[in-house]
């Protein structure tokens, strides 16, 4: 597979963008209180291990991973996230079915039916889709 690299890093840098202003997902750094701050402060340019991120914070670690349904099924995998016009994240695209890519069918999953969450220090992508939903929305 050839990938363009000048339209790829663009589109990721937006991407890193639109998820360090989601709500749903958090760093660790913290406030002068001592309370979480909802994502990591960028204001100029920093060294990157500078910033305290979790993994939901980077488009690297969303990508490739699997996302699990509400009745706890393997919907399928991410295969890339869908910006807006103001590059906010509104969906993510989900592989699902198929075997080893063969006859796969892509979802857009709305971001708003998409939680980040973390099962034992690992990043979980869930949904709350369930099983019929799929169905519907696949025609199978």
């Amino acid at each position: 597979m050839i990938v363009n690299s000048k339209r790829l890093l663009p589109a990721l840098a937006a991407a890193a963008i639109a998820l360090s202003a989601m709500p749903a997902l958090s760093a660790t750094t913290q406030d002068a209180a001592g309370a979480p701050d909802a994502h990591p402060k960028v204001d100029s340019p920093v060294l990157f291990g500078s910033i305290d991120t979790m993994p939901a914070n980077l488009v690297s670690n969303i990508i490739g991973h699997e996302v699990y349904t509400e009745d706890e099924k393997d919907l399928g995998t991410v295969s890339d996230i869908v910006l807006d016009d103001s590059n906010r994240m509104i969906a993510l695209k989900v592989g699902v079915g198929g075997f080893l890519g063969v006859d796969e069918t892509y979802l857009a999953v709305p971001i708003g039916d998409v939680r980040f969450s973390y099962v034992d220090g690992h990043l979980r992508i869930g949904t709350d889709l369930v099983e019929q939903d799929i169905r519907d929305a696949t025609g199978h």
